[in-house]
């Protein structure tokens, strides 16, 4: 599962549960441990309404008796009672009754063995992976798919903080590749092919990615025969994907028929001067001249020009002045 697949599904599941006060959950609140079956069964359940169920994320909140937990997509409500250091759940999908006990060096309110660190040096930087990109910066922000979330490292776990609560995600560094795990899915990242002897350059044009280029831009060629299309997207975190088609019409006497293909590439990208730099994964590293024009035909859409080929505003914005 991608991590934008994760974000969806909790700011849907967010939205539509109510907000739970902070009275109704601070006796369950905490780290709750099973071992009636064998083998220890962890459940965290903190303030915020966020939780952990054996790696697995969850939200959850508290109506009187009833404990309503979401995780996966499935809403499930258990009968609840606290009693000391004793937790028993029953109903929702368990047979009978199932008690967790606080571990007995851990306080009411959390577990006093959980240490958070705004970062890790081993996750900090950009990776890609399964179309995607993402990035941690060493200020405790994540930047992925054009938005800036808050995140948190502890103990295997990334959490990142959404308008609708924190994602929970295992994660492991296999070999330089980033493993991050929920709900039971699992996608791998790797750097971007020569972002590690690139990083002190990337890192000295730090904000040298203009908010008023920040959007999709996208240029078409049409003929009788043909037509050409190709947009990119830039993105304020640096990043950049790009997606490209064309086709061709053959009708003559003897053949009538057509031809298509499509090309994509993602990478990085920063401004410098009068010159737009990338760094693709695929491509290498190169750089065009740009210029800011509008439309000659309509002054009110916004153009910009890499080396000379014209790429339209696809989004609402005020022309160049």
């Amino acid at each position: 599962m991608r991590i934008r697949e994760t974000i969806r599904l909790l700011v849907f599941v967010g939205m539509s549960l109510p907000y739970t006060a902070f009275s109704q959950t601070s006796a369950i609140t905490g780290l709750w441990r099973n071992e009636q079956f064998g083998y220890a069964m962890d459940l965290e359940l903190n303030k915020d309404g966020s939780g952990i169920f054996e790696g697995e994320a969850l939200r959850y909140t508290v109506q009187g008796s009833v404990l309503r937990i979401t995780s996966g997509g499935e809403i499930t409500d258990y009968q609840f009672k606290v009693e000391g250091a004793r937790l028993t759940l029953s109903g929702g999908d368990l047979d009978g009754l199932v008690v967790f006990q606080r571990p007995a060096t851990q306080k009411k309110d959390g577990p006093s063995t959980q240490s958070y660190s705004p970062t890790s040096k081993e996750i900090l930087g950009l990776w890609s992976g399964d179309g995607e990109m993402i990035e941690f910066k060493p200020n405790g922000n994540c930047m992925y798919g054009g938005n800036e979330y808050v995140y948190k490292v502890s103990q295997g776990h990334i959490i990142i903080d959404t308008p609708a609560g924190s994602v929970i995600f295992q994660y492991a560094l296999d070999r330089g590749t980033l493993v991050l795990t929920a709900n039971g899915q699992t996608s791998k990242y790797t750097r971007p092919d020569g972002y590690e002897a690139d990083q002190s350059a990337r890192a000295s044009t730090r904000g040298q990615n203009p908010r008023e280029l920040v959007g999709q831009w996208c240029y078409m060629k049409m003929s009788t025969q043909s037509q050409t299309s190709r947009c990119i997207t830039l993105y304020q975190d640096g990043t950049y994907v790009y997606a490209g088609e064309n086709s061709m019409s053959v009708n003559t006497p003897e053949l009538s028929g057509g031809t298509s293909s499509q090309n994509s590439d993602k990478g990085v990208w920063y401004v410098e001067g009068d010159r737009i730099y990338y760094d693709s994964p695929t491509m290498g590293k190169g750089s065009y001249r740009l210029e800011k024009r509008n439309h000659p035909k309509n002054v009110n859409d916004p153009m910009i020009v890499l080396d000379g080929e014209p790429y339209v505003t696809a989004t609402r914005r005020s022309p160049w002045r």
